[in-house]
């Protein structure tokens, strides 16, 4: 016995005292455990299937029947939202809260020998509604006007709801016994029985509906102002409203003949007095509400017609009282007026419309509109009317009979006249030369041709008539004259308008210049040539059998465009002194010498309007040629020639800015001069290809003396300065 059990108590020990080894068999895993433990698969069995659970109560715990250990527990598909599988004893727990019919739930339970599973049923139903409640009720809403949604309280799920009677039009119950909509018709209060329900129950709640008319609003007429006329039917106004209203009524009451129907709201009828303007409060109402308008009514007269004034059109004189003159109208006018105002002195009656007065001035034919005003309307008559003056009388003209000298110019001889003429005329024409100032009567003029006596009638008028004068008047021979300078004469041709009396004419002209043609006429063309450096003027005489006009100068030629250029007048007119020589020695003006200098640095200047010299700017924009040159030294003076010199000289525009310049020597400083005793340096420029628009010329010369002869002798003279515009004319030296 003992030799055949240790063989096995060996065998056992040593699986214990090995690693057990582990086999998987169908997807099971077995240790060696199980298989000398005695570990079995599990057994599973739920004795209640199938469950019928109710939503939202929680379940008795359903507990299968199980042999076995059970390592898990677990269902495919899950189980309903709300209930809990446990995963040890496969026991089923919790609150369904999802409800649905029967579907099927495999339930597999495991352990370490394996699986076994289970098949159950489960079905969740809904839990009946109760405590159905409407917080608010009794409800009153109103016509056309939507509610705000009434929502109940109840407990339980509630999937189908209805009314009893059926709620009022408009409004709806929805699924879970919710209240919304827009009510269509007023009622009274009225009780409903409110249902909500599922397939397991019901429950339900009184409730009370009363429905208001709706609040009316935007009452209006087609106007709210009307305008209508005594004794005439108006058309029936209208009005339009937002809501229904049941009566209607008007403040203060309406004039006699017009009406307000209390039951549509509607203006009409024909009013039979005259009514002013007033306001007339016209209210809408119903059993929730009123509404007011504001009517702005009037009733007018009958307008008048056929306004006129007997005698139109009317010719009155000034200051002759008018008869007065009453108007024909139709109608009842409570008031006229013209436009435009009436002549001075006439006048309309506002009330009656009277024409009447005496006219003070004196007024051309025109129309006036009298209007006849009443309430109703206007009427109007196109009145004409003329005032004429008082005719003039008396026309003379004191010296009558008159002799006047051919080329002679009278003085203006004035009329007399009782009254006011506003024009004159003269029959035949006067002698050429005289005129009738055709508003003043103003025998004036220069008679031009001899003309032996004439009778001249003389007519004054005015809007009352005329009257007449003869004039006897003879022309004979005179003095030729006067000449009119033109406005703008330029240098190469000159001419003057015709004088009266003339019979000729004689130009002069400067020793440079030469007319070329019409002399003897009232136009001749110069040139010019030679050396340009002496003045001179264009002149003419007219001619005549008699005698000759006074000469009249056209224009100043200067050749020399410099002013004083020496200071050759013994002054410094035209010249402003930059830097005085200073009066310790001999400096500034030396007549007849020039412009002298000493030791101290000296200058002078001057800018020059050419086109106020004579030269216009169109001429200066041909860009002619400008010489400038001026002499240093002096020998005729005696004075040392030994010093310094500056010229300088702009072109400048409008704006006195410089276009071109030349600058010999820097100011203060100057250029060196070495001439001794007799001679002279001469210092010259031309201006050509210059931009246009040249309208000065700006010139600035100066120098000062060599300090080697203080005592009794100076520095270079300046003298001879020249500006000269044109080719016409060549360098003075």
């Amino acid at each position: 016995m003992k030799s055949k059990l240790l063989p096995l108590i060996t065998f056992v020990v040593f699986l214990f005292g090995c690693q057990p080894t582990i086999e998987r068999q169908n997807g099971q895993f077995y240790g060696l455990a199980d298989l000398f433990f005695g570990t079995s698969l599990p057994s599973l069995n739920y004795s209640g299937s199938p469950y019928i659970l109710t939503a939202d109560i929680p379940i008795a715990d359903i507990i299968p029947s199980i042999s076995g250990a059970i390592v898990s527990c677990e269902s495919n598909p899950a189980l309903p939202v709300g209930l809990i599988l446990n995963a040890t004893n496969c026991a089923i727990s919790g609150t369904p809260t999802v409800i649905q019919t029967s579907l099927p739930y495999t339930i597999t339970a495991t352990n370490s020998r394996g699986n076994t599973s289970a098949i159950i049923y489960i079905a969740i139903d809904a839990n009946p509604p109760s405590a159905l409640t409407y917080s608010g009720s009794p409800f009153t809403f109103t016509e056309n006007l939507t509610i705000s949604t009434v929502v109940p309280t109840y407990a339980g799920t509630i999937t189908a709801c209805s009314s009893l009677p059926v709620l009022p039009a408009g409004l709806t119950l929805s699924a879970n016994c919710q209240i919304s909509g827009t009510p269509t018709s007023p009622q009274s209060s009225i009780s409903y029985t409110i249902t909500g329900s599922n397939l397991h129950g019901g429950t339900n709640s009184s409730i009370n509906i009363a429905i208001n008319m709706e609040p009316l609003s935007s009452l209006n007429y087609a106007s709210n102002t009307y305008i209508f006329t005594k004794g005439v039917g108006i058309t029936p106004v209208v009005p339009t409203i937002t809501g229904t209203a049941i009566s209607w009524s008007i403040s203060p009451s309406l004039p006699t003949g017009l009406l307000l129907n209390n039951t549509t709201g509607e203006l009409s009828g024909t009013p039979s007095v005259v009514a002013a303007t007033n306001v007339y409060v016209i209210t809408a109402t119903n059993t929730s509400s009123s509404i007011t308008f504001n009517l702005n009514l009037t009733v007018n007269d009958s307008p008048p017609t056929a306004l006129s004034y007997p005698g139109s059109p009317f010719v009155f004189s000034k200051g002759v009282a008018i008869t007065s003159v009453n108007p024909v109208v139709t109608g009842t006018p409570v008031s006229y007026s013209v436009s435009p105002a009436l002549p001075t002195g006439l006048a309309i009656n506002t009330a009656t419309g009277l024409l009447a007065g005496t006219p003070s001035v004196v007024a051309a034919n025109a129309v006036y509109t009298v209007t006849a005003t009443n309430s109703g309307g206007n009427t109007t008559f196109n009145m004409n009317l003329t005032v004429n003056d008082t005719p003039p009388s008396g026309l003379s003209y004191i010296g009558n009979p008159f002799v006047f000298g051919a080329g002679t110019t009278i003085l203006s001889v004035n009329p007399t006249v009782t009254g006011t003429p506003v024009s004159y005329s003269v029959s035949p024409a006067l002698p050429t030369g005289l005129t009738i100032n055709t508003t003043t009567g103003v025998l004036a003029g220069t008679p031009s041709v001899i003309t032996n006596l004439g009778v001249y009638t003389v007519t004054a008028t005015n809007t009352g008539g005329n009257t007449s004068f003869n004039l006897t008047i003879t022309i004979t021979p005179g003095l030729p004259g006067p000449i009119t300078v033109p406005s703008n004469v330029p240098y190469t041709s000159f001419s003057i308008s015709p004088v009266g009396g003339a019979t000729g004419y004689t130009w002069t002209v400067p020793p440079y210049a030469t007319i070329l043609s019409g002399q003897g006429t009232d136009s001749i063309t110069v040139s010019y040539s030679g050396t340009c450096g002496t003045m001179g003027d264009v002149s003419v005489v007219a001619n005549s059998g008699v005698g000759n006009s006074p000469p009249r100068v056209l224009k100043h030629i200067l050749g020399q465009v410099m002013n004083n250029a020496s200071a050759e007048l013994g002054n410094m007119s035209f010249w402003t002194i930059g830097t005085d020589t200073g009066n310790g020695w001999i400096g500034g003006v030396i007549k007849g010498l020039g412009f002298g200098i000493s030791y101290t640095y000296g200058t002078k200047s001057q800018e020059i309007d050419l086109v106020a010299a004579g030269f216009s700017s169109a001429l200066l924009d041909t860009i002619p040629t400008i010489r400038v040159g001026e002499k240093f030294g002096n020998p005729p003076s005696g004075i040392d020639g030994f010093g310094n010199s500056h010229i300088k000289v702009e072109l400048r525009d409008v704006s006195h800015l410089p276009l071109a310049s030349w600058n010999m020597g820097t100011a203060g400083i100057g250029t060196p001069i070495s001439n001794a005793g007799s001679s002279t340096t001469i210092f010259k420029n031309q201006f050509n290809g210059y931009p246009i628009g040249v309208r000065y010329l700006y010139w600035e010369d100066g120098g000062s003396d060599n300090p080697r002869f203080w005592n009794g002798y100076f520095g270079p003279g300046l003298s001879q300065a020249y500006v000269i515009i044109g080719s016409g004319c060549v360098d003075p030296y």
